[in-house]
């Protein structure tokens, strides 16, 4: 049954309290939008602004309406209908679920009173309950499979097998970083031995489930140490008419990657390919920073792939991006030119370019040496590049905290040190027996003591008395700073009145109030000093340099305050006049 209508049958039937405010909201009407709350508030706001007269005549059609039922016997029957349809409706379902009901178009009491009212009370007719039919439910979506043991034991596995390559790996290297499974199948620097039969070194997450057990069954044989050779230090020889097509497929690698016109010629002795590649040398060394993009990790000689048979012709491309990455690393550590020119001539010397042809031939003794101690040079790099990137995010860190720090940090890191300074220094006093006053005063210069003063006087301006209220509220200032809390008295009184001791909407706490005796004898002592220091109070004003002298002598001056005092702003106007000589 809907508000609206049981509100009307208990007007009808005689049963509510309507008073004049009621009367009047109920006679309001909703803005659209507006919440019961807001409505309510906006017509007790209205109620308020009405005067008494209007307001006596809103209680008196309360009263009326309150007492007599609508004299209309159709306004009242139709108001009995929709009642009663609402209560059929809600006695119907009510019905469906086993209850029974006894009712009629009467009041309470006359039921009660006739014979059948009480008997059909306490014994209803017993009526079946309707069976509700089921509400379909929508079929819900399948839900995902849980992992299985075996998947379960996989991935446990899979991380016990990575925890012991990046251990081994800490171990062979020094480096607390992950494994680099990455840069390892280009240029590995690390060499794993002991692995099961038939199972490769490779990314923990592409093994199965029995090279996973078989891995961690001998982990104890499982081994890394570094590589000192270089891949490139004995590379395969080339016969007369072996891997023709690779070595021409080399030579058009070489062509794209640099841009040379190389041509093949035939050797006397077989059909061995001829690179002249000193063309392509000059170009390659005049395009480092168009040739070599640096990237943030890794260098070019890292990401070139290299085959387990290497000609000479690809040796040439990776030592001229080796020596192309580490000019472009040298040019970012190093802003001066002078540095950067030395470093080339002494790759140059290193790496001397053939102004002959290069046939596919294996390299020698010395050209392997140089290719090693370059590789080294290039580890040293990388190890600079980690140290100024992790230095780098140190910084960021850094200056991300800074400027999440309060405005006045600094100020109160310094005030909390100076603090810090002058404890120490109270606890060396005390211990010495001297007074801390004087040891502190005998490091203060005389123009540090004038400016501390200067701006003791610019903060607290003693101006004497101004008038009353400035008078109270100095006052009130000073007692104020004299209060310290009492937290013992706090806790006890917190344990005395328990859940009474935090004001809720209905507390009132002026009677609940009480002073000890102490507190009383304090402020009874308070104001005792207040008289007696106000029957001795006679102090000297302040002589004002900067006012302006419009007086004779001492007595004239005195005479001058007290007029402007009571009659200063009635004539200020005449004053400036006479001393710009306007006046009439």
């Amino acid at each position: 049954m809907s508000d609206k209508s049981t509100q009307q049958f208990r007007r009808i039937i005689g049963q509510k309290r309507t008073t004049a405010l009621s009367y009047f909201t109920k006679r309001g009407k909703h803005a659209p939008g507006e919440t019961r709350s807001i409505f309510l508030a906006r017509m007790r706001e209205e109620w308020s602004r009405l005067g008494d007269e209007e307001k006596k005549a809103f209680k008196k059609d309360a009263v009326v309406y309150k007492q007599q039922p609508p004299q209309n016997e159709a306004e009242k029957i139709a108001y009995l209908r929709r009642v009663f349809s609402e209560l059929n409706k809600l006695t119907d379902f009510m019905k469906q679920l086993g209850w029974s009901f006894y009712y009629k178009i009467t009041t309470e009491t006359d039921i009660m009173e006739s014979p059948e009212g009480p008997a059909a009370a306490l014994n209803p007719a017993p009526i079946p309950p309707t069976p509700i039919p089921p509400t379909p439910i929508a079929p819900s979506p399948t839900p995902r499979r849980p992992k299985g043991e075996k998947e379960e034991e996989r991935a446990n596995l899979r991380r016990e097998v990575q925890n012991l390559f990046n251990e081994l790996y800490g171990q062979a290297t020094g480096n607390r970083g992950n494994f680099p499974y990455k840069r390892h199948h280009i240029m590995p620097e690390v060499a794993v031995t002991g692995l099961p039969d038939g199972v490769p070194f490779k990314e923990p997450f592409s093994y199965g489930l029995p090279a996973l057990k078989a891995i961690l069954a001998q982990k104890s044989q499982i081994k890394m140490h570094m590589v000192q050779a270089s891949p490139l230090e004995n590379p395969a020889p080339v016969t007369p008419g072996e891997n023709t097509t690779a070595a021409v497929r080399e030579v058009s690698l070489c062509q794209q990657l640099t841009g040379s016109d190389a041509s093949l010629s035939p050797q006397a002795n077989g059909d061995v390919p001829v690179v002249k590649a000193e063309e392509a040398f000059v170009k390659q060394e005049h395009s480092i920073d168009e040739k070599v993009p640096l990237k943030q990790e890794y260098s070019i000689a890292e990401e070139l792939p290299l085959k387990k048979e290497h000609s000479i012709a690809e040796g040439m491309l990776l030592k001229l991006e080796q020596a192309n990455a580490e000019r472009v690393l040298l040019k970012q550590e190093h802003s001066s030119a002078e540095e950067v020119l030395k470093w080339e001539h002494s790759i140059a010397e290193e790496v001397p370019l053939n102004t002959g042809t290069c046939y596919a031939t294996p390299s020698s003794s010395g050209t392997t040496s140089s290719k090693t101690a370059r590789l080294n040079r290039l580890r040293n790099l990388e190890l600079k590049m980690n140290e100024a990137r992790k230095l780098n995010h140190q910084e960021v860190a850094t200056e991300d905290e800074r400027k999440k720090r309060p405005e006045n940090f600094e100020a109160k890191r310094k005030r909390m040190e100076w603090e810090q300074e002058q404890d120490a220094l109270k606890q060396e006093c005390l211990a010495k027996g001297e007074n801390y006053d004087l040891v502190k005063l005998r490091d203060v210069g005389a123009d540090e003591a004038e400016r501390w003063e200067r701006k003791k006087k610019k903060k607290n301006p003693d101006t004497g008395f101004a008038d009353y209220e400035q008078a109270t509220y100095r006052q009130y200032q000073r007692l104020t700073k004299q209060m310290k809390p009492d937290l013992n008295q706090y806790e006890r009184q917190r344990e005395k009145m328990e859940d009474k001791f935090y004001a809720t909407a209905d507390t009132l706490g002026l009677h609940q109030r009480k002073d000890s005796e102490e507190n009383v004898d304090k402020m009874v002592e308070d104001l005792e000093k207040q008289i007696l220091k106000r029957e001795k109070y006679s102090r000297r004003r302040t002589f004002d340099e900067g006012a302006d002298i419009d007086y004779i002598n001492e007595r004239n001056r005195k005479f001058s305050k007290k007029l402007e005092r009571f009659y200063g702003q009635y004539t200020a106007e005449i004053k400036q006049n006479l001393e710009r000589g306007t006046a009439v």
